[in-house]
């Protein structure tokens, strides 16, 4: 495997679980952890890992099929972050959040499955953490979604692993294309870029 795929895979991993998980420094004021909210995130937690093992099955498991996979997830993770994205109560954030948070968790075992090949490199990851982040963002229409966002998972690798992220990152969600750029300004998006790249 060349170490241009190694470096791709990598990236994809580390930037889909940036965001999807919460950092602890920007907690989101929305209680996940009791009751009905609680109950959403387990849900969305269980959803998150089911999209990512599916698109790891769908491509055999195959670390030289990384690309695919990663189209895959990110498609299905928007597609699911749009989908439960009816309102933006506490149980609706909850659910996205879990969902967030169980994507990245999963992409974090198959690392840990595929140790010869590092798949959550800076680039990967920034760029994955971006698209997180902007779904999120356009989901809930500018709502500050930064204690949405995943904790990055173990397994975060390369050796220019910050500056590959924040480059990765900025350039994904301030590209037009990705609908992200109204998002990308101001300090929820500088914090969130902040957070989702340290190593």
């Amino acid at each position: 495997m060349s170490f241009c795929k190694i470096s791709t895979i990598t990236v994809f991993a580390t930037t889909l679980a940036a965001v999807i998980v919460t950092t602890p420094s920007v907690a989101s004021a929305t209680d996940c952890t009791t009751g009905r909210n609680k109950r959403a995130y387990d849900a969305g937690v269980l959803t998150g890992k089911s999209i990512v093992n599916q698109a790891w099955n769908g491509v055999g498991q195959d670390p030289d099929a990384f690309d695919q996979f990663k189209v895959t997830v990110e498609n299905a993770v928007n597609t699911g972050i749009a989908t439960i994205a009816v309102s933006a109560d506490d149980y609706v954030q909850c659910r996205a959040k879990g969902l967030a948070q169980g994507s990245v968790d999963q992409i974090g075992e198959i690392q840990g499955q595929v140790t010869s090949t590092c798949l959550l490199d800076g680039d990967m990851w920034g760029e994955f953490s971006a698209d997180l982040y902007c779904a999120l963002a356009i989901a809930f229409d500018g709502l500050d979604v930064a204690g949405l966002l995943p904790n990055p998972p173990d397994g975060l690798c390369g050796a220019t692993f910050e500056t590959s992220c924040h480059a990765a990152f900025s350039t994904f969600a301030t590209t037009p294309l990705n609908q992200c750029v109204d998002y990308s300004v101001g300090p929820a998006f500088v914090e969130t870029e902040q957070n989702m790249c340290i190593y």
